[in-house]
């Protein structure tokens, strides 16, 4: 990826390593980091309100240099955002290993009770026992999440990115000895 790119936006399933890979870029090309799950998620697991979500992002990336990760792809149907974007690189990976990762990272979360956000913490009732369970939510979304995705990158008002799709865990590694 060349250096000259400043507005990245990491994409891909829950799981998939978009806040790591986007950490790595960020600290590497000394540009800011936006997790957007922390503007998306309030205390005790409220989500705000599209409209004002979408007004915070819109003055963050109003900033000349950032690594965004999130799949808020609805994000793209605001022409100013869209337009920032330089380089949106999309973390497929095989549904199997995002399962892995997310049982793993669900297990250490919950038993550290690491705050996320400075806001939640995920407990084992919440993730294991519960309709709105991140594996559950996962499985449901992986297809449908491609789908949309693709939808995005193929629309003609988004010729102007640069798309790097990594579907493997070489793929990403190699991507990050590559930057």
């Amino acid at each position: 990826m060349e250096k000259s790119y400043r507005r990245i936006h990491v994409i891909g399933n829950s799981g998939s390593g978009k806040t790591y890979l986007s950490k790595i870029i960020s600290k590497t090309l000394s540009v800011k980091h936006i997790e957007s799950d922390s503007i998306w998620w309030q205390k005790n697991w409220e989500v705000t309100p599209y409209l004002k979500f979408q007004s915070q992002m819109k003055k963050i990336l109003s900033n000349e240099e950032w690594v965004l990760d999130g799949n808020y792809l609805r994000l793209y149907d605001d022409e100013e955002i869209r337009k920032k974007v330089q380089v949106l690189i999309w973390i497929d990976l095989p549904l199997y290993i995002i399962l892995y990762r997310i049982i793993l990272r669900t297990f250490k979360r919950v038993i550290t009770k690491e705050k996320l956000w400075g806001k939640n913490t995920e407990t084992f009732r919440m993730n294991f026992f519960s309709k709105d369970s991140i594996i559950l939510y996962v499985i449901k979304v992986h297809h449908n999440n491609r789908k949309n995705i693709l939808k995005l990158i193929n629309h003609p008002d988004n010729k102007h990115i640069k798309v790097i799709k990594l579907n493997t865990k070489t793929n990403v590694n190699e991507f990050i000895n590559e930057i």
